[in-house]
């Protein structure tokens, strides 16, 4: 990709990591710089990021893994059995079993498993609700709900919902005004997640 064709519509940092398929003035634009450029997320071998593309359960928590990790959130760790309190620990990618075996020690994902009966599906996609969970387990904390959001919801009773919210982290769809929970998670929704859950930093000049 030249310097003369990235100029005029794909977003380019200053340290020349540029995706093909990342234009500049989109909502997700500033997060992908942000966590390229803090290796929380990287590209596809032919340039491109994929904003649009879905997020497994097994990638998410390879994110959040480095997330955990690099940002330093107040962990503790629940004691849990790892892989083995997984059903379906042998569907796992070996390259995310590090990652699933460090979600499962701290608990990121006992919400979604409640709802699975231990089972994790690490290839299928991850949804809103379910990035809303993690964010609360991650961090915690605590609105007038959208109409496809409801009290009683499993993400909304123990507070993800409220957590990820309230604080601005997830916002809904300003076409519809829904959040849509069990809509699927893309690369580019879950980069403005982590950038927003950051504070909205500059990526790092290189």
């Amino acid at each position: 990709l030249s310097s003369s064709s990235a100029a005029s519509d794909v977003y380019k940092r200053q340290n020349s990591i540029a995706f093909q398929d990342v234009s500049s003035g989109q909502y997700y634009t500033q997060a992908v710089e942000w966590v390229a450029g803090e290796g929380l997320m990287t590209g596809y071998d032919d340039g491109r990021f994929g904003p649009n593309d879905v997020v497994t359960h097994e990638q998410l928590a390879v994110i959040a893994q480095r997330f955990g990790q690099t940002r330093r959130p107040s962990l503790s760790a629940h004691g849990t059995s790892g892989l083995s309190g997984l059903r379906d620990a042998s569907s796992i990618s070996s390259f995310a079993t590090n990652a699933v075996n460090w979600c499962m020690t701290y608990g990121v994902y006992d919400d979604v498993l409640d709802q699975t009966g231990g089972y994790l599906y690490p290839t299928q996609a991850a949804t809103r609700s379910e990035m809303a969970s993690l964010l609360q387990l991650l961090y915690r904390d605590a609105l007038d709900y959208p109409s496809d959001v409801s009290p009683v919801d499993w993400y909304v009773v123990g507070g993800e919902f409220d957590y990820a919210v309230d604080s601005g982290i997830m916002t809904g769809y300003t076409n519809t005004g829904l959040f849509g929970p069990y809509d699927t998670l893309t690369r580019g929704q879950v980069a403005t997640i982590l950038w927003r859950l950051a504070g909205e930093p500059s990526a790092p000049a290189g």
